[in-house]
């Protein structure tokens, strides 16, 4: 497969060696913290809400865990159960844990079945979680880690990244979600930043773990950054067909199978 032209210029020729382009997204994204941290985060209401995990990601499910949706009835306040079906048919052991990266994770984890997780941590720049909750989460072994996810560009060794290894006790973990909702629209998703991300999320998961993205906002519809992503799952599917990836729309779902690389080769590694 020959590498497209639109990824060629958008990548390999002019953003990853433009490293004043990668300093300037940096402290973009630096900026859009602050905007968050400063309370503007409390503002979405779609904030942990297990029925838009369920709405976003289905799509990238095997098409018998789609079906399961199509045959439930519309006004049935328990949807979405393909998606828990999916993961909990997935994931093997006794010993499994999930994280949320830009999410508290407390609404999300307490969908799966009682002690299917033996913990989960959520990432997210505040805890906005009224007291009842943090009862609950202690209940259900959840734990809430301070960090910013976007730190994870800077290098494998970062504070967030360490923080999540130390809580879980071991530096792999079954499962991982991320979607962030709004400040997804709003960073610099310059693709040096994502595929330094999306590397080290990909080693932080263990065998057989499964990872689900939301890599852009739902209004992000088409642009050279979504066609990049394409270019990218395509090369990588076809380089390592261990790994199962199903883009839909501006959501991921990767599959690390068994017999998978431990890493993700770099962007210039992969279309060298």
């Amino acid at each position: 497969m020959g590498l497209s032209y639109v990824l060629y210029n958008l990548i390999m020729k002019e953003d990853l060696k433009d490293f004043g382009k990668i300093r300037k997204a940096i402290r973009t994204n630096e900026q859009t913290r602050s905007l968050y941290e400063n309370g503007y985060e409390e503002s979405w209401d779609e904030y942990d809400n297990f029925s838009i995990f369920g709405k976003y990601f289905l799509g990238t499910l095997p098409q018998s865990y789609q079906d399961i949706e199509k045959e439930r009835e519309e006004e049935d306040p328990k949807r979405y159960l393909g998606f828990i079906k999916y993961i909990e048919d997935t994931l093997e052991g006794s010993d499994l844990t999930a994280v949320e990266f830009g999410g508290p994770g407390s609404y999300l984890f307490s969908n799966f079945s009682s002690g299917f997780f033996k913990e989960t941590v959520g990432v997210c720049l505040e805890d906005i979680r009224a007291e009842h909750m943090r009862k609950d989460d202690e209940d259900r072994n959840h734990v809430l880690i301070i960090g910013n996810v976007l730190d994870m560009a800077r290098s494998e060794k970062n504070e967030t990244l360490t923080k999540v290894k130390k809580e879980l006790g071991r530096n792999k973990t079954n499962l991982i979600i991320s979607r962030m909702g709004g400040p997804v629209g709003a960073i610099d998703k310059h693709p040096a930043i994502i595929d330094r991300i999306i590397r080290n999320w990909y080693s932080l998961l263990a065998d057989n773990g499964v990872m689900f993205i939301q890599f852009a906002h739902i209004t992000e519809t088409s642009n050279k950054y979504l066609e990049g992503i394409k270019e990218w799952a395509r090369a990588i599917k076809e380089r390592f067909p261990e790994i199962d990836i199903q883009l839909e729309r501006q959501t991921m779902r990767l599959h690390k199978k068994n017999g998978a690389p431990e890493q993700l080769p770099s962007l210039p590694q992969l279309f060298a």
